[in-house]
């Protein structure tokens, strides 16, 4: 069973598979997909067409899949796919 706090904001159009926990004032954003055993700690944000495998944790204040920083995007489709057993330490970001 999921274990995720009130102050989360998830929407609608994420997928969150069984075992996952979140944490306090995370942002869960449209097309992110969390397979099980996921653990996101207090104030992680994940957006855009976002993949992250089984058992990895993420620690707080991590930003992934927000639109890449190459000043060549220009919009067009990206995904960012973070594999299995796997620990994302504070303030990093991560993007496609």
């Amino acid at each position: 069973m999921s274990k995720i706090a009130k102050t989360a904001i998830i929407s609608p159009k994420a997928e969150i598979n069984k075992g996952v926990e979140i944490g306090e004032f995370c942002v869960i954003g449209d097309g992110v997909k969390l397979d099980d055993g996921v653990k996101l700690h207090n104030n992680v944000t994940l957006q855009g067409h976002t993949f992250i495998g089984k058992n990895t944790e993420i620690f707080p204040f991590a930003v992934l899949g927000t639109p890449p920083q190459d000043l060549k995007y220009k919009g067009e489709y990206s995904e960012l796919i973070i594999g299995e057993d796997n620990l994302i330490r504070e303030f990093c970001m991560i993007n496609p």
